[in-house]
């Protein structure tokens, strides 16, 4: 309930894990309703446990810097381990599931230049991975929209998006082009005044 997302880039304030954790539930469902083929169940596990290394990985205190676990091993290999002390626990755990949950674990970035060691290879992991990626983003944009930085047309240059955010209004009405209909109009308006001379 204190944790961070992360440090600067998406829900980056106090309690900024859990409300991205409670916003990929209710996507989960959405999604995993229109695709049958995909385990809900799993889909909802990995949603829940795909950042819970960040609990360690990231200091709650003000800053929200990162703790020396969390620079020296991360919080994907720490989810990891958590998940798999937990799953130890229980020996009828199958072994199965618990290799695909661990899956998820590992891919949720999607790819291996934002820090995945695997990329997703099963539907679930793609939809772990394109959940938290659409989530992170639409609070990022919302918090730029929403921000005094910038005019009030656009935000500043955001480097993590790579690009600037319209914030709205500040859209000109241009002339719209005449409608053929208008273009008949004209177009005895001229006949007429060539009658008249």
């Amino acid at each position: 309930m204190r944790s961070p997302a992360a440090k600067v880039m998406h829900h980056p304030y106090i309690g900024g894990l859990l409300e991205h954790v409670l916003s990929l539930a209710k996507l989960s469902r959405l999604v995993c309703s229109h695709y049958d083929e995909v385990e809900e169940d799993l889909v909802l596990t990995g949603l829940i446990l795909h950042d819970i290394g960040k609990i360690y990985e990231l200091s709650s205190e003000a800053g929200f810097d990162y703790t020396s676990e969390g620079k020296l091993i991360g919080h994907i290999t720490m989810g990891v381990e958590i998940i798999s002390k937990a799953i130890s626990k229980h020996k009828d755990f199958p072994q199965d599931l618990a290799i695909k949950l661990k899956h998820v674990m590992l891919s949720h970035h999607g790819q291996l230049e934002y820090g995945s060691p695997k990329r997703p290879k099963t539907m679930e992991a793609l939809v772990v991975s394109y959940l938290d990626d659409l989530d992170a983003k639409v609070n990022m944009f919302s918090r730029a929209i929403t921000s005094e930085d910038g005019d009030e047309n656009w935000s500043p240059f955001n480097r993590s998006l790579e690009r600037y955010i319209y914030k709205g209004g500040g859209l000109e009405d241009r002339p719209t082009e005449p409608s053929a209909k208008d273009d008949k109009k004209e177009g005895d308006k001229k006949a007429d005044q060539n009658e008249l001379f």
